[in-house]
């Protein structure tokens, strides 16, 4: 019987070590919108996929001087900050308007279309990766 035992406990941990995969992040489907009401005020909507182990974006921030970017999502159908958005092991977070999203602040009042910038995204595991945003001609 303590064979039994040391045998069931030692297949637990085997199978506990392999599902700890690490994430495999991959950013896709990149959009920007500036604000219809508030100048100088960007949203970022993309594809964050993971085909590894779960992972958190826990900060996000630009090349451009001034600005400042903070995590959005919709509570009670209204937008507040975040610390952070999981993501979910072999799943993916889509970044929609009324859902989550990355806002962009203090951005130079002269944006408009073609605008490009370089958004800077730290991730918990996966460390920092960082994607060209172009705002679109509108």
């Amino acid at each position: 019987m303590p064979t039994l035992i040391a045998i069931f406990v030692s297949i637990f941990i085997i199978i506990s070590g392999c599902s700890s995969a690490p994430p495999d992040i991959q950013l896709s489907d990149i959009v920007a919108a500036p604000s219809p009401i508030m100048r100088g005020v960007i949203s970022v909507f993309m594809r964050i996929e993971n085909k590894g182990g779960r992972d958190y974006l826990v900060k996000a921030s630009t090349d451009v001087a001034g600005s400042f970017v903070e995590l959005h999502d919709i509570k009670d159908g209204k937008m507040v900050k975040v610390k952070s958005i999981k993501i979910p092991s072999n799943g993916k977070v889509e970044m929609i308007p009324g859902g989550v999203h990355i806002m962009i602040f203090n951005m130079p009042k002269d944006v408009s279309s073609d605008y490009e910038f370089t958004l800077h995204l730290d991730f918990e595991k996966s460390g920092k990766k960082s994607v060209a945003v172009s705002v679109p001609k509108f």
